[in-house]
């Protein structure tokens, strides 16, 4: 009786044996145990060894010469009875030698796994997963929020919340000292837009209980810097930011946005920023402190040119100001923070 094997088993075998490794390397790599797969790829190979003489003669298990023993019929073929016959002659030795072949990749498998290696993403993908799993980005401060200590008796606590242009006073060498001598904190971070500086605004500001607080936003949702934001969805963070505070006993000053311009050399920054979304929004700002007695911090009229433009001697990119710029802006943020605080 013929024992016919598909011509396709060994290939087969090979093919999932890539397979179960990448499973098993998948699981490896996520801290899964990952046993089951290098198990099943070892009962493959051990039922294609006992069908194949092929796989046996690779392995052999007798003492003949390390050559697997079978009795041929005529035809070449074995066939049970000849099979039968070649594996009575299995000796302790080559067993041995098969057991230790199917065992030693499970004894790799138990011992202990090293912890999986962080995966690094490409760069164009950075932003994205900051976005994914922080998009208000608290982590930025957490570390300097957890040394802040509460406010001492008397304290002036002031928080000064926004985008890069708060940020950039972090540059003390381009731009001086932070308010010397003043009990004054940054919790600006370029690039954000209000929904984001909202969703930091417990632990960046409430969580600090400053006296008083500036909000200083929005250039960055009128730019599109995450997408297209509408107008009335820029004053609702606004709005909220101003009520938590209020809520907390905190005293708000709404900044209004600066005025952009277009420099030679670097892009421009008015098609992105149209200069009357801005004067939108900042009525809006005006209007907004006006009616909820709020403080009014007013950069805009302070900045822009007689043709409603950022003055091109305060910005070399057209948006952020110079070391000029912050001498004209941080004496009127000094005037309405003591006007909030009388």
């Amino acid at each position: 009786m013929f024992c016919l094997i598909p011509p396709s088993s060994i290939p087969g075998a090979i093919l999932l044996t890539g397979y179960l490794g990448g499973a098993a390397a998948t699981h490896r790599q996520v801290g899964d145990p990952y046993f089951l797969p290098p198990v099943l790829g070892a009962m493959v190979w051990g039922g294609l060894w006992l069908r194949d003489p092929r796989l046996q003669a690779l392995l052999p298990v007798t003492k003949k010469q390390g050559v697997f023993h079978t009795c041929e019929r005529r035809d070449g073929i074995p066939g049970d009875h000849e099979r039968g016959k070649a594996f009575s002659e299995l000796t302790y030795n080559g067993g041995m030698r098969f057991s230790l072949a199917f065992l030693l990749p499970l004894a790799a498998l138990a011992q202990p796994g090293q912890s999986p290696a962080p995966s690094v993403l490409p760069p164009q993908l950075r932003q994205a997963a900051s976005l994914i799993n922080d998009f208000g980005n608290t982590r930025r401060y957490a570390a300097e929020n957890a040394a802040v200590k509460p406010p001492a008796a008397g304290e002036q606590r002031v928080v000064l919340m926004g985008d890069s242009i708060t940020d950039n006073l972090h540059n003390t060498q381009r731009f001086g000292p932070f308010f010397p001598g003043k009990p004054y904190l940054n919790r600006g971070i370029g690039g954000q837009v209000t929904g984001q500086m909202l969703l930091r605004f417990y632990p960046d500001v409430i969580a600090l209980q400053p006296k008083a607080v500036i909000i200083f936003g929005g250039t960055n949702d009128i730019g599109g810097n995450i997408g297209p934001v509408a107008m009335e969805t820029i004053e609702n963070d606004l709005a909220a930011m101003a009520d938590m505070a209020r809520a907390n006993g905190i005293k708000v000053i709404m900044a209004s946005v600066t005025p952009v311009c277009d420099m030679p050399g670097k892009p421009p920054m008015t098609p992105g920023r149209p200069p009357e979304s801005i004067r939108t929004l900042n009525q809006w700002i005006r209007e907004f402190a006006a009616s909820h007695k709020l403080g009014f911090l007013d950069y805009y009229s302070a900045t822009v040119d007689a043709q409603g433009f950022l003055r091109a001697e305060l910005t070399q990119d057209g948006l952020h100001p110079t070391a000029k710029g912050y001498e004209i802006m941080n004496p009127l943020a000094e005037k309405a923070i003591a006007e909030a605080l009388r």
